[in-house]
């Protein structure tokens, strides 16, 4: 019998609170241990939280972005200050792709929920190559005001929704009548003053309102102005000498064997993985429902090690490290992130582009 274990745990996803099992991250028992020579182990950085957002994908891809740097640079991940940290509220930014096809779009969005991790990691690595730092820019400081960004809260789920609220009161505005946007500017800057810590200068918050999406209208509020100086930015050193690489591509079949077997041979290269497609439901389904979120209860991570574990008995299995967007309380809870890889990977479903890492350009190119 395998000794796993699962937990029920509480988890915020955007704009709801739920409890829920999530068997895709399987713990394992009493009673396992190391194979000797097994374990890969990428360093990473410290880890980060995604609260009560919809940001796994861009907090996948910025952890990414920063080991890879540690690589390059030959830093030590767990030891490196914020000021050399990619932000993963300033990578969301990048993940616009309008067309569902993994190709650079200049359009911009804002900061959305829900996105592609591997495009987002392409075009912030390869196109862009550098985002604001978690000093200058992070969830966390917008939070302070409600406890921060390390454990979800309700609290912070109503302060999202009364936000949210207050964005749409300002699109129904009759814009020729003045009254009407002193009454609600009069209010606007203290309910906003209230649950968040960011600039709410009246001119700033008048031209924050007056975007034409939500998501454009939460990126001008929550990105300090400071963030665009190159002193406050952090700069990716891979840029040019690195490319996204995909498993499974395009007309490929991914499976647990091939898909095992490629995770292996990147960890050993030092490359970390970005995981796509984790569905958190109690039951894998392709489309993995939930009611009211748009694409479904998915998530995304990190894959940073691998090890084999056995029992008493002398049975064995494959373990991943996951360096998760949930904030250190669940690497605690989850052994320090090491779960079972073949429940893991059977519930992504092996769609194309589950996969996704950055590697070093041939010298040739």
């Amino acid at each position: 019998m395998k000794l796993l274990t699962s937990v029920i745990v509480f988890v915020i996803f955007g704009q709801s609170a739920v409890a829920a099992t999530m068997p895709a991250f399987t713990r394992f028992g009493e009673g396992f241990s190391v194979q000797p020579k097994t374990e890969k182990k990428v360093t990473m950085p410290k880890v980060m939280s995604q609260d009560t957002l919809g940001l796994c994908y861009s907090f996948a891809a910025a952890a990414i972005m920063t080991a890879e740097k540690c690589r390059i640079e030959k830093k030590d991940c767990n030891n490196l200050p914020d000021s050399e940290v990619f932000s993963p509220l300033d990578v969301a930014r990048f993940g616009n792709d309008p067309d569902g096809e993994n190709t650079y779009e200049s359009s911009y969005r804002g900061i959305r929920e829900g996105g592609p991790g591997a495009f987002t990691l392409e075009v912030a690595a390869t196109f862009v190559g550098n985002s604001a730092s978690q000093q200058c820019m992070s969830l966390d400081k917008v939070l302070t005001k409600i406890g921060g960004a390390q454990v979800g809260t309700e609290a912070q789920v109503a302060a999202f929704k009364r936000l949210r609220k207050k964005y749409d009161e300002y699109r129904k505005i009759d814009q020729n009548c003045q009254t009407c946007l002193s009454d609600f500017f009069a209010t606007a800057k203290a309910e906003v003053d209230k649950d968040f810590a960011v600039d709410t200068d009246p001119a700033r918050l008048l031209k924050a309102f007056g975007e034409e999406t939500y998501e454009k209208f939460f990126d001008r509020l929550v990105t300090p102005k400071e963030c665009a100086r190159a002193k406050n930015r952090v700069y990716f050193e891979g840029m040019g000498s690195t490319e996204i690489s995909l498993f499974p591509k395009k007309g490929q079949k991914a499976n647990y064997a091939n898909s095992i077997a490629e995770i292996k041979k990147q960890l050993s290269a030092g490359h970390p993985i970005l995981l796509s497609n984790i569905c958190l439901n109690e039951k894998y389904s392709d489309d993995c429902p939930v009611p009211g979120v748009e694409g479904g209860n998915k998530h995304a991570a990190v894959i940073s090690g691998y090890r084999r574990m056995c029992d008493k008995a002398n049975k064995c299995y494959d373990a991943v490290h996951i360096h998760n967007s949930w904030g250190q309380a669940w690497q605690d809870t989850y052994n320090g992130g090491w779960v079972d890889a073949e429940t893991l990977l059977n519930y992504t479903g092996y769609p194309e582009q589950m996969l996704a890492w950055l590697s070093d350009k041939p010298k040739d190119k």
